[in-house]
């Protein structure tokens, strides 16, 4: 039965697709507040920001939504503020959108509002009051480790903290996956291993059909072969010889 071809193939390949995303959570790390504490500013229109002087790169946090708490958004810089080693870093909240979408906004703001389009490095965090969308948009180096497709699985990691309301939770989460990509680790992708796993479930499917067909199909006799076989069982009685004329 091909049948029993499948099982085997199924539990190898879809095991080994969730073990390798457990294996790739990454893990938390402990950061001295005081040793950055002191390059936190609030700029002139009252946004708390991260200055490095390093890198001349910026963390910044414009809830103008105002899901955070002041106390909050000071906080967030928290998870931010590494990321300035790559480019800069944006926290944005709106509760009007004049573009379509989420994503042309945060495109926008990023490129045109904040300057990072051509030679620049940044990324942004958006909320979308008005859409309930997340979005995550990035350029420059930061885009090279935060593709669109692992924008899209932070914020389908995160999505579960907007959902019940928590909105700090939310926006360091996004910000601590991107700094763990930045930095060369690793993030659950939920949504991805389980399109790998059905993936995988169909192809071992189609791979051990085409196997037990192969396996059982049975070579077809040549028409010598019939032959044969037709005149070693011929038995001939009451033969009759008739003549016919025109």
């Amino acid at each position: 039965n091909w049948i029993d071809h499948v099982i085997p193939f199924i539990i190898i390949i879809t095991f080994g697709t969730y073990i390798s995303a457990f294996a790739n959570e990454p893990e938390s790390d402990e950061v001295d507040w005081d040793a950055i504490s002191q390059n936190c500013y609030i700029n002139e229109d009252g946004y708390y920001y991260y200055y490095n002087p390093d890198t001349q790169y910026v963390a910044v946090v414009e809830d103008d939504a105002e899901r955070l708490t002041q106390e909050e958004e000071y906080d967030l810089l928290f998870y931010m503020y590494t990321i300035t080693d790559f480019g800069n870093a944006y926290y944005k909240t709106i509760t009007d959108n004049p573009f379509y979408d989420a994503s042309d906004y945060a495109e926008y703001f990023l490129n045109e509002e904040k300057g990072c389009y051509g030679g620049g490095s940044g990324t942004v965090f958006l909320d979308d009051t008005k859409n309930r969308r997340l979005e995550i948009f990035s350029n420059g180096e930061i885009y090279r480790y935060v593709s669109k497709g692992k924008a899209v699985s932070i914020t389908d990691n995160v999505y579960q903290y907007a959902s019940n309301e928590e909105y700090f939770d939310c926006a360091a989460e996004a910000f601590y996956e991107i700094a763990t990509l930045l930095y060369g680790g690793r993030i659950a992708q939920p949504m991805k291993y389980t399109s790998n796993a059905f993936l995988a479930l169909i192809i071992s499917l189609l791979i051990c059909f085409i196997i037990a067909t192969i396996t059982s199909t049975t070579s077809k006799a040549s028409i010598s072969q019939v032959m044969e076989s037709v005149e070693g069982n011929l038995e001939f009685t009451n033969i009759k010889r008739v003549c016919k004329y025109q």
